[in-house]
């Protein structure tokens, strides 16, 4: 009961453990000594966190070696499936070899990648002994490109046979190094590297390989050491320098950026703006608007430099203000003091048609000063004629007819005060009945101010009428 409890604490563990991958795969040990016409055996387990069964492939890209598993790859869910991983070589001379191995599970094409390290030995007698090199790495993982990187590499001669020539090779995305030693029979040596990379080398990712290559007449002995993964660190940061000049209702902002690092930085720069503060912002490169601010997301190369600019300006709305106001201001100072509305309805009809119309004359005074010799003229157009009326606010100054134009009537009123209110009413005839409708001539009033004689007309007047 211990022993299943504990195996099932594993599994969770495990299970645990691989909750971010599709599945783990573990090869022990890392490395197997093996003759050249043996096979190198190794502990195979895989772990997957899927909740069925899943079946699992491997190969290798490295077509020296033939690496097979004890059995299918078949991996039931929740358990930790363990068999044997046979690897031999074909056609290789002695030598240690990093060999490449990559498991793919079957349903979702994912990939995990691993690699072990034989070592070959050769069935000669020890006078007889082929190079059998093994090498040990001692690297930093992270790199500064501004300073110089040594890399250690620890060389152990494993046999009796005299090295005199033992080339060294490092290899990478951004390193490429060889160095050329001697080994004698079961000796150890140091070999160190110093690598200089270019101080603007961009933050990144790389894989360190080392190879130790030992050339006898017509053959060269190849031995792998593990890949070492390394980073180049970024370093550095943004430099701001900010100036601003305000003037009336009007900031203008200039921001020099440079970047002192070897990685690429985003530069961002927000200021708060409503709908409102947007309309008067003006940016180079143009500012976006995000979560009711303007800003800035600039990229910025390493060791470069970006001037942006912004302004931000309410004088023309300043401006817009002092006009509408002159405008304003204008109109109340230069408009007529007096104003006459017109207007009309029909009092009578006749024959389905307009008979008798009633007209509205209202003289209203909105200045602030007296207005003399008030006059105003008014036409009855000739197909109608005035109604004389006992009783009329103000009687007409003179009544003049026109064959060709009409009744002119004519009122003087003098003076009138601000805020006077007159209103003059009057009837008119028409002499046929007026079908649809009717138009009335605006009337023309006429005064004296402190600085002038002015005229105003009224509104025309539009009547229509319907007998339905």
């Amino acid at each position: 009961m211990r022993g299943f409890k504990l195996r099932l604490f594993f599994v969770i563990a495990v299970l645990l453990s691989v909750s971010s991958l599709a599945f783990k795969v573990d090869i022990t040990p890392e490395s197997q000594r093996i003759m050249l016409n043996e096979t190198a055996v190794f502990d195979l387990t895989i772990v997957h966190s899927s909740s069925e069964t899943e079946v699992f492939e491997l190969y290798s890209p490295d077509i020296f070696w033939n690496i097979r598993p004890e059995q299918s790859l078949r991996v039931p869910a929740h358990e930790i499936f363990k068999t044997k991983l046979f690897i031999r070589p074909l056609n290789i001379n002695p030598g240690s070899y990093g060999i490449p191995i990559i498991f793919r599970q079957i349903s979702n094409n994912e990939k995990v990648d691993e690699r072990v390290v034989v070592e070959i030995g050769s069935p000669f007698p020890v006078g007889e002994y082929l190079p059998a090199v093994k090498g040990t790495p001692e690297i930093k993982k992270e790199i500064d490109p501004r300073e110089p990187h040594e890399i250690m590499i620890d060389l152990e001669n494993k046999n009796m046979r005299d090295l005199p020539v033992v080339e060294v090779k490092v290899r990478s995305n951004l390193i490429n190094q060889d160095y050329e030693t001697s080994l004698g029979p079961l000796k150890k040596k140091k070999v160190k590297f110093t690598v200089n990379l270019d101080d603007l080398t961009r933050p990144q990712d790389d894989v360190l390989y080392i190879t130790v290559l030992v050339p006898k007449k017509d053959k060269i002995y190849q031995f792998d050491l593990f890949p070492t993964p390394i980073r180049v660190i970024s370093y550095g940061s943004l430099n701001e320098e900010i100036s601003t000049d305000e003037s009336f209702l009007k900031t203008s902002t200039v921001i020099k950026v440079f970047n002192d690092g070897n990685g690429e930085h985003y530069f961002n720069y927000p200021i708060k703006a409503g709908w409102f503060k947007r309309f008067f912002v003006q940016s180079e490169p143009e500012m976006v608007f995000k979560d009711g601010r303007l800003e800035w997301d600039v990229l910025i190369e390493p060791q470069q430099n970006k001037e942006l600019f912004l302004e931000i300006n309410y004088r023309p709305l300043f401006w817009a203000i002092i006009i509408i106001f002159v405008l304003f201001l204008g109109y109340y100072v230069f408009r007529s003091p007096v104003v006459v509305k017109k207007s009309a309805r029909v009092i009578k009809t006749r024959e389905g048609g307009i008979s008798d119309i009633k007209i509205f004359l209202n003289v209203i005074h909105r200045g602030y000063r007296k207005v003399k010799n008030f006059e105003m003229i008014d036409l009855v157009p000739k197909i109608a004629e005035l109604i004389n009326e006992k009783s009329v606010t103000i009687e007409p100054f003179s009544i003049t007819k026109s064959e060709h134009k009409g009744t002119l009537i004519k009122w003087t009123i003098g003076n009138l005060d601000p805020k006077d209110h007159r209103i003059i009413t009057y009837s008119i005839r028409s002499k046929l009945s007026i079908l649809g409708g009717l138009k009335l001539p605006v009337c023309v009033a006429k005064f004296k101010t402190e600085y002038r004689e002015r005229e105003i007309t009224s509104n025309p007047v539009s009547l229509k009428f319907s007998s339905e």
